[in-house]
């Protein structure tokens, strides 16, 4: 995720405006950015392993439904708003 990135997602959920993209704000929010994925990272290396571990998965097959609950998380998401 690069600074555009997160200034898109700060400007979707109404955070920042186009014209406000600069400042120690935007700094914050990458360094919270920055923060997630890492966590995010971590709690899905997790999940990955209990997946292939306790489930009898394999760590392809643990991926591929992980992906699909992402995707129907997502979806919900979008029609919701």
């Amino acid at each position: 995720m690069n600074r555009d990135d997160i200034i898109r997602m700060a400007v979707e959920c109404q955070l920042v405006t186009t014209a406000n993209r600069e400042g120690i704000y935007i700094e914050a929010l990458e360094r919270f950015a920055k923060l997630v994925a890492a966590k995010d990272t971590e709690l899905l290396q997790q999940l990955l392993w209990l997946c292939s571990k306790d489930g009898g998965w394999t760590l392809e097959e643990a991926a591929n439904t992980i992906c699909e609950i992402e995707n129907i998380l997502l979806a919900r998401l979008e029609g919701e708003q």
